[in-house]
């Protein structure tokens, strides 16, 4: 699954599209609907809870954090990055050309879509 389907899914979901309608129109199969929705919603209640996510000033990393059920600590490991140097990144700090090009191997993303801002 793309992380586009995977939010579209959660966002099917919460609107309150049933399953039928979701498989219709990501393709995804009722494992997938079932692995992904609800992992992605707890870990979306879970960072809320604890700010992390939130204070990300990227949507697209967000999206890929929230989509992917990844912490700041799971996701910097992934990346091969500290978790100081990864929340510097997606926080808006200033940051090494080394530690952006990590994300963007990570995510899968271009630097047009991950570093780009709300409004």
């Amino acid at each position: 699954m793309t992380n586009e389907q995977i939010l579209e899914m959660v966002s099917m979901r919460l609107k309150g599209a049933s399953v039928r309608e979701i498989k219709e129109k990501t393709g995804a199969s009722d494992k997938d609907i079932k692995d992904y929705i609800p992992r992605a919603l707890a870990y979306a209640k879970h960072s809320a809870t604890d700010g992390a996510i939130g204070k990300i000033v990227y949507p697209a990393l967000r999206d890929w954090m929230v989509a992917h059920n990844y912490t700041m600590t799971n996701a910097a490991k992934l990346g091969k990055m500290t978790v100081s140097s990864f929340e510097n990144a997606l926080y808006g700090g200033n940051s090494l050309k080394e530690n952006i090009d990590k994300i963007l191997a990570v995510t899968g993303l271009t630097y047009e879509q991950a570093f780009k801002r709300d409004g």
